[in-house]
């Protein structure tokens, strides 16, 4: 607690500015304070030497990142664009990078992004590289969320083609089941719910199984046996995962021969894993990403760059 022992005045003093001093917050608890004062969601814990802030600050040097967080949080809550324009005036070399452009939204906006780290997770590797950007694009323009904001699954509705809202609609109807049976499950067998992760369940299995999924799970609350794990179970036997055609697994494993030879490409790491990972994409454009891999692996060496093979990926109409 920063409270001064009592003492002569003078030692009052002394001792009060000493502790005053002691109190002053980091520069990414400032960021925190002016996200909550400005109804932005709790983000999830994460300890000071890991989180996004931190690792931020070191990375750009305490002078530059802390003018951009003083530049934040002397900003009001109505000023949309107030992390964009810090970010500009003190960390310019960021603009370039959409991952670096959404890492650096969520610290300013207080968040702890689910897709940090320097390729920003799994998250960006799952999507080609425009669209990747343009989702970041999306998400960032409006400035912060608030807590009812629903951009997430707007912004992925506007990236990804039609036939993935499909998918859009089924993870909102298991974000339902999750947020009214998840206090009422059994300690042992917790519910919860990651956009993410539906949305990369809803690309190994057929449309129509993951909307009976989600149906199945929708009837467990009207029916009020949130707490049955047995229903769950029955829910998800319901799900049919796709099967390769021939010619999908035969370049599946030529893709995965080819990491194997000089890792660094996404392949997916075993049959099924390629064959989950590029459902969606059409034969011909995952054809091209397979060619592509193949030319950029026959000089393997650590400036190998595989990324420049993901915007061949074509979304199936």
């Amino acid at each position: 607690m920063c409270i001064p022992f009592k003492s002569s005045l003078w030692g009052v003093l002394v001792v009060t500015i000493a502790m005053l001093a002691g109190c002053e917050k980091t520069p990414c608890e400032n960021l925190r304070s002016h996200a909550n004062s400005c109804d932005t969601p709790a983000s999830r814990y994460v300890p000071d030497s890991q989180s996004s802030c931190t690792l931020a600050r070191e990375k750009y040097g305490a002078t530059n990142f802390d003018s951009f967080a003083e530049c934040v949080t002397d900003s009001s809550c109505d000023t949309l664009n107030a992390v964009q324009q810090c970010r500009e005036t003190h960390l310019p070399s960021a603009a370039t990078s959409p991952c670096e452009r959404f890492t650096l939204w969520g610290v300013g906006c207080g968040m702890e992004p689910t897709t940090q780290g320097p390729d920003c997770g799994g998250f960006a590797n799952s999507l080609t590289a425009p669209a990747f950007e343009t989702w970041v694009d999306c998400v960032t323009q409006e400035g912060c969320p608030t807590q009812s904001d629903q951009r997430y699954l707007r912004c992925l509705g506007e990236v990804f083609p039609k036939t993935v809202e499909t998918r859009l609609n089924t993870c909102n109807k298991i974000k339902r089941w999750a947020d009214t049976c998840g206090p009422l499950a059994p300690e042992d067998s917790p519910i919860g719910f990651n956009l993410l992760s539906c949305l990369g369940q809803g690309q190994v299995v057929t449309d129509q199984s993951f909307v009976d999924y989600a149906d199945c799970l929708l009837a467990m609350i009207d029916a009020g046996r949130c707490s049955s794990n047995t229903d769950r179970v029955l829910c998800a036997v319901s799900l049919e995962v796709i099967t390769l055609s021939q010619e999908r697994e035969n370049k599946c494993a030529q893709l995965i021969s080819l990491g194997e030879a000089c890792p660094g490409a996404v392949t997916g790491n075993s049959l099924t894993g390629c064959g989950q990972l590029f459902s969606r994409f059409t034969n011909a454009s995952f054809a091209e990403y397979v060619s592509c891999v193949a030319q950029v692996g026959q000089n393997c060496n650590e400036s190998a760059d595989f990324t420049t093979c993901l915007p061949l990926l074509r979304f199936s109409p």
